[in-house]
C-alpha cells in the first residue's frame, strides 16, 4: 500500500483507472447539456420507442419551455414541481426549468391529492407540471397553496400512434383536465424562441429532492448544480462512460439514479438516454431471477447484455433478411480466463480476437485456441465466397426470421433457434427505438 493510501484508505476501493483525485468541473447542470449541444446539435439525446430526438431538437424544447414559463411569471429561484415518467417531456420540463433559472422540485408519477397536496404547500412551487393522467389530482392539490399554473402532458405525444403501440402504452389515454395548460401547446406556441441567459451558478439550486418520510415528514434536500455536475462527473468518470454510449433509464428521472447517475451523465459526456415510459419490474425479475444476493450480479449482467446487444443484433438481423439481405447471426458465449475472473461473462467485443487470432495471454489456453482457429475458419470462408462454410465444422445457416437462429460459439459450436426470445421480446417492447447498430 503506498503512503497515500494509508493516509486515505479509501483509494483502494476506487474503480481501476480511477483518479485519487477528481477536479471538480466549475459547471452548472444546464452547462453540461449545453455543451452537448454545442458539440454534437445533431446527434442523438433521447430514444422513446421509434422516436428520437436530437441533441438541437430537445434543446428547441427546453429554450420554448423557459420561455412559456417566464411568460407565467416564473423568476430566478421559483420552484417547479416535474411529477412525470421517463418521458422526453422531462427532459424539456427540467431544461426549460433551469433555462428559466428556477428550481426542479420532482416528484413521484403515482402519489395522489393526499401526497401532492403536502408538498404543493412545503416547496413554495409557482408550477406544477405533470401527466395528464394525474391532471385533476394535481389540481385538487393546489388548493390553497402558492402553485398558479398547471400544464399537462402525455406519454402519447413522442409516439406514432396510427403504429401498434407499445404494450407499456396500450392502456394509454389522453385525458383533458379543465383548467390546465398542454404543454404541447405551450412548445407551438413559443417555438424557437430563445430565453435570456439564466445567469446560474454552481452554488444556485437544481433540484429540491424530498425524502421518503419514513421517520417523519418528508424534508426537501437542495441539491446545487455544482453537486449535480460534479456527482455526473464522478459517475462518468468511473465507468468510462462516452459519447458513443448509451444509457438505458430503466430508474425512474424523478429519483437521483435516474436524474443524476444517468440523465446528467449522459448529458456530461453527449450520449443517448432510452427511456421507455415506466420501467415492468416484474417482468425483468421474471425472466432476470436472483432469489439470492451473490446472483444478483449475475442477473444484472445477463439483463445488461441482452438489453444493449443482444437484442439489437436480433433487430438488425430481421431488417437486414427482410430486405432480401444473405444475413448470418451468431452469438458469442465462451468464457477465456480473463472473464471468468471478472465475473461478468462474455463482455461486448471479446469475440475479436478469437476471430482474428490474436488471443492475449490472458485468454490463452488450448480450448480457446481450438474455438479461435474454428471462428477464424468462418470468417476466412465468408471472405472468399461471401458463405460461411468451413470444413467439417457445424453448419451456418443464413439467419430465417422464423427460426430466429444463431450459431452459437463456446465449448462447443452449435445452432440454436429462437435463442433468449423472450428476453429480446421484453427490450424489444420496453425501448422500441430507431435503432443503432
Amino acid at each position: 500500500m503506498t503512503a497515500q493510501n494509508e493516509a486515505r484508505p479509501w483509494l483502494k476501493l476506487h474503480p481501476q483507472g480511477y483518479p485519487p483525485e477528481l477536479a471538480s468541473p466549475g459547471l452548472t447542470a444546464l452547462d453540461l447539456f449545453e455543451r452537448s449541444v454545442e458539440r454534437n446539435p445533431y446527434g442523438p439525446c433521447v430514444h422513446y420507442f421509434e422516436t428520437t430526438l436530437s441533441y438541437a431538437e430537445v434543446d428547441r424544447a427546453a429554450g420554448a419551455f423557459a420561455c412559456a414559463l417566464l411568460d407565467l411569471g416564473v423568476k430566478k429561484g421559483d420552484r417547479v414541481i416535474v411529477q412525470l415518467q421517463n418521458i422526453p417531456q422531462f427532459l424539456f420540463a427540467v431544461l426549460g426549468t433551469w433555462k428559466a433559472g428556477a428550481t426542479v422540485v420532482p416528484l413521484n408519477p403515482m402519489y395522489r391529492e393526499r401526497e401532492l397536496a403536502f408538498y404543493c404547500q412545503d416547496s413554495g412551487a409557482r408550477v406544477f407540471v405533470t401527466m395528464d393522467s394525474c391532471g385533476e389530482d394535481a389540481k385538487r392539490a393546489m388548493a390553497g397553496s402558492d402553485v398558479q399554473h398547471l400544464i399537462t402532458t402525455s406519454e402519447l405525444d413522442y409516439v406514432d400512434e396510427t403504429e401498434p403501440l407499445s404494450p407499456l402504452l396500450r392502456e394509454s389515454r389522453r385525458v383533458d383536465t379543465d383548467g390546465a395548460l398542454d404543454m404541447a401547446h405551450q412548445l407551438e406556441a413559443y417555438d424557437w424562441e430563445t430565453p435570456p441567459p439564466p445567469g446560474l451558478t454552481r452554488d444556485d439550486i437544481a433540484y429540491i429532492t424530498y425524502t421518503s418520510g419514513t421517520t417523519g415528514p418528508p424534508k426537501g434536500a437542495m441539491n446545487l448544480h455544482g453537486n449535480v455536475s460534479y456527482a455526473a462527473t464522478a459517475f462518468a468518470t468511473a465507468y468510462g462512460v462516452t459519447p458513443e454510449d448509451r444509457v438505458l433509464a430503466m430508474p425512474p428521472f424523478i429519483h437521483v439514479t435516474g436524474s443524476i447517475c444517468l440523465l446528467a451523465v449522459a448529458t456530461l459526456v453527449g450520449a443517448p438516454v432510452i427511456c421507455s415510459f415506466r420501467f415492468d419490474a416484474g417482468e425483468v425479475l421474471r425472466l432476470y431471477p436472483a432469489p439470492t444476493d451473490a446472483e444478483v450480479k449475475d442477473a444484472f449482467a445477463a439483463a445488461l447484455g441482452d438489453a444493449s446487444f443482444t437484442v439489437n443484433a436480433r433487430r438488425s438481423a430481421r431488417w437486414h433478411a427482410a430486405a432480401g439481405h444473405p444475413t448470418w447471426r451468431y452469438f458469442f458465449a465462451y468464457l477465456p480466463r480473463s472473464a471468468q475472473i471478472s465475473g461478468l461473462g462474455a463482455t461486448h467485443g471479446i469475440e475479436i480476437p478469437f476471430v482474428f487470432g490474436t488471443l492475449p495471454a490472458t485468454m490463452a489456453s488450448p480450448e480457446a485456441q481450438t474455438l479461435s482457429d474454428r471462428m477464424g475458419a468462418y470468417w476466412l470462408a465468408f471472405a472468399r465466397a461471401g458463405k460461411p462454410e468451413a470444413a467439417g465444422l457445424p453448419a451456418w445457416d443464413a439467419y430465417d426470421v422464423t427460426r430466429d437462429n444463431v450459431l452459437v460459439f463456446d465449448k462447443q459450436i452449435g445452432p440454436q433457434d429462437h435463442l433468449r426470445a423472450e428476453k429480446c421480446d421484453l427490450w424489444d417492447k420496453a425501448k422500441e427505438q430507431r435503432g443503432e447498430q
